[in-house]
């Protein structure tokens, strides 16, 4: 249990350091779930029925459901690369980009919006290569479709496109750019933990020498005058009384020493 709750205090000293407190964070993550407006109007502005219109929407819950479980927790409260796994992340990466790329194949560019959330996953669950190589993927993935999609490149809706892809490059980044924070505040605080464990070691050791010392200078000079007494005891009484004081002396400033 102290265990524990020195990790807990040593979590809430790497929040604070980071300034990005949990509310915080939660207000920045949950913000970006305005990429669902854009779908969402679409499939209003176009009403459909059956199969046509079930597919969108569980795709839009099965989106939601991942976004929430992976920004849920503060990163640095909970290592969401450690909790979900490398197996788990990319399977769940590389299947909400097919399911984003299939939505806009068949409902418009407007489910291109997605791949904000899609590029933030990746960003905060994949490690610094992986996470730059997913990120600049998912940026290329949205101007490809955007501008396929377009008459011509030249037709291409540029006002709506720019701003798509320079979302979906800037929040991967960003998370990939907390992510290095969280990882260097984590660091330095092992250091500082490593830092004080050697203060200690160090204290103890000094501490260690200079009763060492004191008690190595006391000793033998007990050692010398119950000697010397012993030797006197029989030729000279009083001479021998006299060390034996002076060993009793020496005996309990040396313990108020220690």
């Amino acid at each position: 249990p102290r265990a524990q709750s020195d990790e807990r205090s040593n979590i809430r000293e790497i929040i604070a350091a980071s300034g990005i407190s949990d509310r915080l964070w939660r207000l920045y993550a949950y913000f970006w779930l305005v990429c669902l407006v854009f779908p969402i109007f679409s499939l209003i502005q176009t009403p459909r029925q059956g199969i046509a219109l079930l597919f969108p929407i569980l795709g839009l819950i099965l989106f939601t459901v991942a976004y929430f479980r992976v920004m849920w927790t503060h990163p640095l409260n909970d290592g969401v690369r450690t909790r979900l796994g490398l197996a788990t992340t990319l399977t769940m990466i590389i299947g909400l980009t097919i399911l984003v790329f299939v939505l806009s194949m068949i409902y418009g560019n407007s489910f291109l919006w997605l791949f904000i959330g899609v590029s933030a996953i990746a960003g905060i669950t994949l490690s610094f290569r992986n996470a730059s190589i997913a990120v600049f993927g998912l940026t290329l993935l949205t101007l490809g479709i955007s501008v396929a999609a377009s008459p011509g490149v030249a037709d291409a809706n540029w006002l709506q496109i720019i701003p798509l892809v320079l979302l979906v490059r800037g929040l991967g980044l960003d998370m990939i750019g907390f992510v290095r924070l969280s990882d260097a505040l984590r660091e330095l605080q092992r250091t500082r933990d490593q830092l004080a464990q050697q203060a200690v070691i160090e204290e103890r050791l000094r501490m260690a020498r200079d009763l060492h010392d004191l008690l190595g200078h006391t000793l033998s000079l007990i050692t010398l005058k119950s000697e010397l007494a012993g030797r006197l005891v029989e030729k000279d009484p009083l001479i021998a009384r006299q060390e034996i004081h002076e060993v009793e002396r020496v005996a309990r400033q040396a313990l108020r020493d220690v």
